[in-house]
């Protein structure tokens, strides 16, 4: 089931965030702060540019994204940067009714059409680039070789 976060996810969206950092590039450059990490996602639940979305499975978050607007300076669409995507490794393919991340990025797309997106991106493709290209490109999204996006 995909919801938008309540302040009762974060506590579990933090330890989702902190399992997502185990396995990043970053964690060789950054220190993870747990607090800073809460203070981001605490925020990013009232900007009404941002959406923060939580996938949950038995009632418990197993994974989540962040999506907000960016204007175009050139005209009145916006675009649509996803990040943070992230499902839990346990409940990618274990069920057969887990459909975790596609859910997450059609709840992004809808949301983007709704606040005038011409376009979606991702630039989170740098932990299994295959895996992660393929995903995507059956979502309808184009590779460029810097991140993925969609023409809406």
């Amino acid at each position: 089931m995909i919801e938008l976060a309540r302040p009762e996810h974060l506590k579990p969206l933090v330890q989702l965030c902190y399992e997502y950092y185990q396995i990043s590039p970053q964690r060789e450059i950054i220190e993870f702060d747990s607090d800073v990490c809460m203070d981001f996602l605490r925020r990013a639940m009232i900007v009404p540019t941002q959406h923060l979305l939580v996938y949950t499975y038995g009632g418990e978050p197993q994974g989540g994204c962040l999506a907000y607007l960016s204007p175009y300076a050139f005209n009145t669409k916006n675009r649509c940067h996803l990040e943070y995507l992230f499902v839990r490794e346990s409940h990618r393919q274990e069920h057969a009714d887990c459909t975790g991340g596609r859910d997450l990025v059609q709840a992004v797309e809808q949301w983007a059409r709704e606040h005038n997106v011409a376009e979606i991106s991702s630039g989170d493709i740098g932990f299994d680039v295959e895996h992660i290209q393929r995903f995507f490109e059956s979502q309808g999204y184009s590779y460029t070789g810097a991140c993925v996006t969609k023409r809406l």
